[in-house]
């Protein structure tokens, strides 16, 4: 589906709108939600992984650490170096990254180890 996605983004958005603009438009933005994907279904089931050990302390820790890491890339993005509107949207890559790393950091480090269940 991803690579669909990439190779007709116009067909993949025809279907929510007809008018031809907003498809122009879309394509840019789709296409970096399609990067995001990519590292969104690594990072999830990283991440899920820990919730499954359940230590809630790191899961709480990467949570905040992935919204503060979205938000500031917004912020940046969006008021500091005032981007077009589907820059923004790499916020969404950053922070499924920042979950992706932390996630496996966790796992690479064997703290999962000392957990009792």
């Amino acid at each position: 589906i991803v690579l669909f996605t990439l190779i007709f983004p116009a067909t993949i958005l025809s279907i929510f709108s007809t008018d031809v603009k907003i498809i122009t438009d879309g394509i840019n933005s789709l296409s970096i939600i399609t990067l995001a994907i990519l590292f969104a279904v690594p990072g999830e089931a990283f991440y899920s992984a820990i919730m499954g050990t359940g230590d809630t302390r790191v899961i709480l820790f990467i949570q905040i650490m992935v919204t503060i890491i979205t938000l500031l890339c917004v912020y940046i993005t969006a008021f500091i170096l005032q981007l077009n509107f589907e820059y923004i949207w790499l916020a969404e890559v950053f922070g499924w990254l920042v979950c992706l790393f932390l996630s496996w950091l966790w796992f690479k480090s064997g703290l999962w180890q000392r957990l009792n269940i």
